[in-house]
């Protein structure tokens, strides 16, 4: 069960930091979402015993019923936790690339409305980051917002399947709408597209699992998804299309101790295949890494892969200006598959530096495949806990 767990123990790290702005007084919160500027990273270990005590206002859920869709789109507000992420890359007609990562989170505080009689009160706080990459020249930039569910900043419609933070938007497939529309505007770059599934959602085995603080945990992966769609630079308007990969996670989990380094890998092969892949191991190398991760045939199957049947390398690095060294640069080995990949940054610099550090980037996919046969592809690389 890897592959859910890791996904979100990468995303509370940032989440907690929207829980200490919601506990501060209201009067001190009458202003706009806030735009969380560059700084130092908070660090995850801080956070751990904050998001064990939150996690435990909520009840289990012991429920097993399986997903239900388009309900699970939708939020689950019994849960303290719940995600949806979206990565992609996107071409224009005249051949610019680029790269996005776009991801939504709501944080519970408490599983009932608030009893105190006040426009500020909320049991909610949403996160949102936006990170954009401009392959052609170079530049990557990222934005974060934060804001209580309350006057409007940020919140959910079950009704038309809205979820907002300021006018950054996601809306969710109900009834009859079978696609995902996403907005969000920073730094002089606005995303406007419309994201349709290629593949079934894929469940991650046993759907759920016993998580760190009694409760459980739920995800999906829609793997394959088309692009199209508008992107804005300053004064100029391109119309795009490309492939987007959306991981969705819901529950309650408290993080596990230790210095923990988490890298994820994503990948679409032109093949029509795709790979979600994780390389756990413990920052001062005191055990060997653990990697696990899912293939997802061209026809939605999903097949486990097992730590024995992955072997991740680092191939090249790049350092930030703390000196800080990320293996940017992998191969990737897959014996059982007579498979080996090469992902390569389509730029060296594409660090986050907001309430979590963390390189999160877009890569390319080149390789080989049985009897010598060319791979290629695209995909999404995070790297946190460096």
């Amino acid at each position: 069960m890897a592959t859910g767990r890791g996904n979100i123990i990468v995303r509370i790290a940032a989440v907690l930091l929207a829980v200490m702005l919601s506990l501060v007084p209201s009067s001190t919160l009458r202003q706009p979402p806030e735009r969380v500027s560059s700084g130092d990273a908070m660090p995850f270990s801080s956070f751990s015993k904050t998001l064990r005590k939150i996690a435990d206002r909520f009840p289990e859920d012991r429920s097993d019923r399986s997903l239900s869709f388009p309900f699970d789109h939708g939020i689950h507000p019994d849960v303290p936790m719940e995600i949806w992420e979206f990565t992609g890359q996107m071409n224009t007609p005249d051949g610019h690339r680029y790269g996005f990562l776009l991801s939504f989170t709501r944080f519970g505080l408490q599983p009932e409305q608030p009893e105190r009689p006040s426009a500020w009160a909320t049991r909610d706080v949403y996160r949102g980051l936006f990170a954009f990459l401009d392959a052609s020249n170079g530049h990557y930039r990222a934005s974060e917002r934060f804001a209580r569910a309350a006057l409007g900043m940020s919140g959910y419609d079950p009704v038309s399947g809205l979820v907002w933070l300021d006018d950054w938007k996601l809306r969710v497939p109900l009834g009859e709408t079978t696609f995902f529309a996403l907005q969000a505007d920073a730094d002089g770059t606005q995303l406007n597209l419309r994201l349709e599934a290629r593949k079934p959602a894929v469940v991650p085995a046993g759907q759920s699992f016993p998580a760190a603080a009694g409760g459980r945990l739920r995800a999906y992966l829609l793997s394959r998804m088309a692009i199209s769609g508008t992107v804005r630079l300053g004064e100029h308007r391109h119309k795009v299309t490309g492939e987007a990969w959306l991981s969705r996670s819901w529950g309650k989990l408290a993080p596990p101790g230790g210095q923990l380094v988490l890298n994820r890998y994503q990948l679409q092969l032109d093949d029509g295949r795709e790979l979600l892949l994780f390389q756990l191991r413990r920052k001062d190398g005191s055990a060997p890494p653990v990697s696990s991760g899912l293939l997802i045939e061209s026809d939605g199957r999903a097949v486990p892969i097992s730590g024995n049947d992955v072997r991740l390398e680092p191939a090249t690095y790049w350092s930030n200006p703390s000196g800080v060294p990320y293996p940017v640069g992998w191969i990737v080995r897959l014996p059982k598959l007579e498979a080996e990949l090469r992902l390569s940054p389509l730029v060296e610099d594409q660090e986050i530096v907001r309430s979590v550090r963390a390189w999160s980037g877009a890569v390319s996919v080149s390789g080989t495949g049985p009897r010598g046969k060319a791979l290629s592809g695209r995909g999404f690389v995070e790297l946190a806990g460096y």
